[in-house]
């Protein structure tokens, strides 16, 4: 099925046309503000749509852009520890990162993207109208990520392309880039700033990083090379202050699904420092296993 129109969009939404074209004539909908905590300490500020609209675009990121288009979530693997450990490979890494991906990502480079995908310019305009907030991906939106993976995958399939040449490890999550290999990475990661900027971003050259001085490099807040990875500290913090608050001796049945979803993680990143933190909160080794 080719989408083309906001007729063929109706049909892909399984939504009646005259619903849809209502929806993108009326007034921007009233988002709802929500503040959640950063790993560095700040909050970030989520614009949630009401229902109605938040229902229209969570169907326009599964069914077209995931679905149908076949965009996929970033570039690389989608468990985070698995992400994480492809980055021991080799001695260079450099990485960049997008700041405020979502509010920089603006109308006219999803209307771009849309249009470049098939889209005719009366339904790309519909669903930038239902998408966007003002001039902007909203961050809280569940149609923003895969619209910004949209609008950057034609600099990641280029990225991807080279590293495969270059033997480099590419990923990308979310606005996080990561460049891993023998030598030679931080051209990649200068040339990614560089098509970025192109495409309507500004990459600060303060945002390209390269190995520390221990050799190391920071990866989604773990510390990796090639003989490992570790956990950062906030998360080592956060994993035992969850664990610290369970009595000893209470079974595996009392750790809910986040503290055990974390971890697991922490497991798969590195068993050692798990064994310590368990040990540090007074719990035993085989917690959550089995």
């Amino acid at each position: 099925m080719r989408v083309r129109t906001v007729r063929d969009l109706a049909s892909l939404l399984e939504e009646p046309v005259d619903v849809l074209r209502a929806a993108g004539k009326r007034v921007p909908a009233r988002y709802r503000t929500q503040a959640r905590p950063k790993r560095d300490g700040g909050t970030r500020t989520l614009a949630v749509p009401p229902q109605a609209i938040k229902r229209l675009q969570d169907k326009i990121g599964r069914r077209l852009v995931r679905t149908h288009w076949r965009v996929p979530v970033g570039v690389g693997p989608r468990d985070q520890a698995t992400f994480v450990l492809e980055h021991t490979f080799g001695d260079d890494h450099a990485s960049l990162d997008i700041n405020a991906a979502f509010p920089s990502t603006t109308q006219p480079m999803v209307t771009l993207a849309l249009v470049n995908r098939g889209l005719d310019m009366d339904a790309a305009r519909f669903v930038v109208r239902i998408c966007c907030l003002g001039n902007e991906l909203p961050q809280g939106s569940p149609s923003s990520p895969p619209l910004l993976d949209l609008v950057l995958a034609p600099v990641d399939r280029h990225l991807k392309k080279r590293a495969t040449r270059e033997a480099t490890v590419y990923g990308r999550w979310v606005d996080n880039l990561y460049f891993s290999g023998r030598t030679g990475v931080s051209a990649l990661a200068r040339e990614a700033r560089a098509r970025l900027n192109q495409l309507g971003y500004r990459i600060p050259r303060d945002r390209l990083r390269g190995l520390m001085a221990d050799g190391s490099r920071e990866v989604l807040g773990c510390l990796v090379s090639r003989d490992g990875a570790r956990v950062g500290e906030h998360k080592v913090r956060e994993l035992f202050e969850r664990l610290s608050t369970l009595a000893p001796g209470d079974s595996a049945s009392t750790l809910d699904a986040s503290t055990r979803g974390l971890l697991a993680y922490v497991r798969r990143i590195n068993p050692l420092q798990a064994s310590r933190i368990l040990a540090a909160a007074g719990q035993p080794e085989d917690l959550g296993m089995g």
